[in-house]
């Protein structure tokens, strides 16, 4: 077994073991029962902003970065001239 099958062995059981923890959370149980109540347009509403916030934040930290760096950046290049 190569260093490579055993960190993704190993990265697979954290990741299971962490998503059953969350699983058996009173939060978790409380928030799926609150979405199996609602009605399907709301469910799909749901999944809709869910996906729009991860999408948002998964985005908005690299392009934070990109832009801090083109400041930075222009800054250097205004004071090397």
């Amino acid at each position: 077994m190569s260093a490579l099958d055993s960190l993704k062995d190993k990265s697979q059981s954290a990741a299971g073991r962490i998503f059953e923890r969350i699983r058996e959370s009173s939060a978790y149980a409380q928030m799926m029962d609150r979405y199996q109540n609602m009605t399907p347009a709301g469910q799909k509403l749901a999944k809709f902003v869910s996906v729009v916030i991860i999408l948002l934040v998964v985005l908005f930290i690299p392009l934070t970065n990109i832009s801090s760096s083109a400041t930075s950046f222009r800054c250097l290049k205004s004071n090397a001239i």
